[in-house]
């Protein structure tokens, strides 16, 4: 190390990154893994009966880990 400090904006915390210019790169990348998910979902459960599709639906498609982080007002 040359004695300089480096500062990031970004932190990477249990998986969540936090930080002041992240949040509507976290939200996008959110998105579109749960559309990929839903995909996938209605693939293998396409011929379910509608209550074990329900279930299945928010065991596999509704995971929003560190969705409380958000912060959509300075979006």
């Amino acid at each position: 190390m040359d004695g300089h400090i480096v500062q990031s904006l970004n932190e990477k915390h249990l998986g969540n990154i936090i930080g002041p210019k992240c949040n509507s790169n976290i939200i996008t990348e959110t998105e579109n893994d749960f559309y990929v998910k839903v995909n996938m979902f209605l693939s293998y459960f396409m011929h379910a009966h509608s209550h074990i599709r329900s279930k299945s639906f928010k065991s596999y498609c509704m995971s929003l880990y560190g969705s409380q982080l958000w912060d959509f007002q300075s979006m």
